[in-house]
């Protein structure tokens, strides 16, 4: 699947993540999500695992930097890298201990370009003005690049 969405509501972003979650499932792969603050990375996250049968419990890693779920026998892991503060910080979490191991969901991936692994699935999320004269949405623009991966 590849294009761009324009998502208006937290409605759109929620089929856009069952989207994600059909076409990659559970299978090992590392999705990127790339945007400003508050843009909706981790509720998108928090979508896509709900499509896939985890209970509404999936926490912000926003200051605790990653978290990590066991879901019927799959390994799930969801970081932020916002707060990253170095390479030695990068390597503490243990992010590539679950490389082809896990889905692994990290937001700000630019933060540790210098250490982040490649992404299998590429979210960029960018919010726009709306044109003059249209409704204005709180919400992003979704530009849906690449993702590819295997049902789960």
């Amino acid at each position: 699947m590849k294009g761009t969405r324009r998502i208006q509501d937290l409605t759109a972003l929620d089929g856009l993540a069952q989207d994600c979650a059909r076409a990659v499932g559970l299978a090992p792969a590392i999705v990127h999500l790339k945007g400003p603050l508050g843009v909706g990375k981790t509720t998108f996250v928090r979508f896509w695992l709900r499509h896939l049968g985890l209970p509404d419990t999936v926490r912000s890693p926003s200051f605790t930097l990653i978290e990590c779920y066991d879901w019927n026998g799959q390994k799930i892991v969801h970081t932020d890298l916002f707060r990253l503060r170095g390479a030695r910080e990068f390597e503490n979490l243990g992010l590539r201990d679950y490389v082809g191991d896990a889905l692994i969901f990290i937001e700000w991936p630019e933060r540790g370009e210098w250490a982040t692994p490649p992404p299998d699935v590429f979210l960029p999320l960018n919010t726009r003005k709306p044109d003059a004269g249209s409704p204005s949405s709180p919400l992003p623009c979704l530009n849906l690049r690449n993702l590819q991966g295997g049902s789960g």
